[in-house]
């Protein structure tokens, strides 16, 4: 069966240009939005970047999709989990990115994943993570519009649609899972397709009018243009195509390595090129600068969780013993004796109960450098 990859050539983030980009893509793709769904849009927010610095989904990338489904009178939301965890990094994220006032301007809520309800989802094809800590609502969207970003990664090679839905993964737990049931770029990269196969999301559009290149995907990255709309509904197939256009060798990068081992991925014969190119031979190179990958890579990744991770910690005077947080642990995590006590082995620092805390009475606390690093991030905008 073909796999369709939509490729456009897009110069610029003129909003009415791309707006007819993705409505292009949409015909050739056969993906007719029904009117009145209830659909999620999954930005790229990594961090507290702006627009320049090509961390992020641009904003009239977003806004050109927000106007294609609000002409079909869709009820969205634009949802994300910052990959820094502190108190309210995820909607600074939004501001900073120029989503947010896409937001505002169009009437739609934005969504910090790690202070709504969480769930844990099993699927009984996932291969590492039997069960997953998502949006407790993620089932409920008749849609699920993944926009990631053209990056390079210093942790996974290369980031795509398969490695921007590790996003849906709340708050401190995406680095909990970077070392669950396992480490290594192979072992991560097949977390990453279980998440695929839990969530199913239904159409991927890639911002790559400009891309970041060498050692992302943070803004210690340089910009690269590229001029180019990605679309696809099958995002194994979608990231094959742009690790080609990166420069990379598609079977190298280790999202698209597990997925060949699942039998997720095309073969390169099943992938069809429509757009403005017709085959994979066709697409222009960019030759990425790649990053630079250490074989001290995970013990340095797990050294850097210690000095920038933030746990939850209560604040007795303040705690009137309700058990919200308790009964809003989707881990387990949390006994309620007089006061409630956290289980520290069972925590994925989501950072939920800090959130669903009426009282206020849980803070997020690391060591002394934490503040420090935190401080230092915010300063140079990394």
């Amino acid at each position: 069966m073909k796999s369709t990859v939509c490729i456009f050539n897009v110069p610029g983030y003129d909003v009415d240009r791309i707006e007819q980009t993705v409505e292009r893509g949409l015909e050739i793709l056969g993906l007719g939005i029904q009117e009145s769904k209830r659909i999620l849009l999954k930005p790229n927010i990594i961090s507290q970047n702006y627009p320049s610095q090509c961390t992020t989904t641009h904003p009239g990338v977003v806004e050109a999709v927000v106007r294609v489904l609000k002409k079909r009178n869709a009820a969205v939301v634009i949802g994300e989990s910052s990959a820094f965890y502190e108190k309210g990094f995820t909607e600074m994220g939004f501001r900073t990115s120029g989503i947010q006032r896409v937001a505002d301007k169009y009437d739609i809520p934005t969504r910090a994943f790690e202070k709504h309800a969480l769930a844990l989802f099993k699927e009984p094809s996932n291969r590492v993570l039997p069960e997953i800590l998502l949006p407790a609502d993620i089932r409920e969207y008749d849609l699920i519009v993944n926009l990631p970003k053209l990056k390079t990664h210093m942790a996974m090679y290369f980031s795509g649609a398969v490695k921007n839905l590790f996003g849906l993964v709340p708050g401190g737990a995406k680095y909990e899972y970077h070392f669950l049931n396992g480490m290594g770029h192979l072992c991560l990269a097949h977390k990453m397709c279980d998440i695929v196969q839990t969530v199913r999301p239904g159409l991927h559009i890639m911002d790559a009018v400009w891309g970041l290149e060498g050692p992302g995907p943070t803004a210690m990255g340089r910009p690269r243009h590229t001029g180019l709309i990605i679309m696809a509904k099958d995002p194994f197939a979608l990231d094959f195509a742009a690790g080609s256009i990166a420069g990379y060798d598609p079977a190298g990068i280790p999202t698209n390595a597990a997925a060949i081992e699942r039998g997720l991925m095309p073969s390169r014969e099943d992938i069809e090129i429509k757009g403005d190119f017709s085959s994979l031979a066709e697409l222009p190179v960019f030759d990425f600068k790649k990053p630079v990958i250490s074989p001290e890579q995970e013990k340095n990744k797990n050294t850097l969780y210690k000095i920038m991770a933030v746990s939850p910690r209560l604040v007795a005077r303040r705690c009137d013993s309700c058990g919200i947080c308790a009964r809003e642990c989707a881990v387990g995590a949390i006994a309620m004796s007089n006061k409630p006590l956290f289980n520290e082995r069972a925590c994925l620092h989501c950072y939920h109960c800090f959130y669903s805390c009426p009282h206020h009475a849980i803070k997020l606390s690391g060591k002394w450098y934490n503040r420090v690093v935190q401080v230092l991030r915010r300063l140079i905008r990394l």
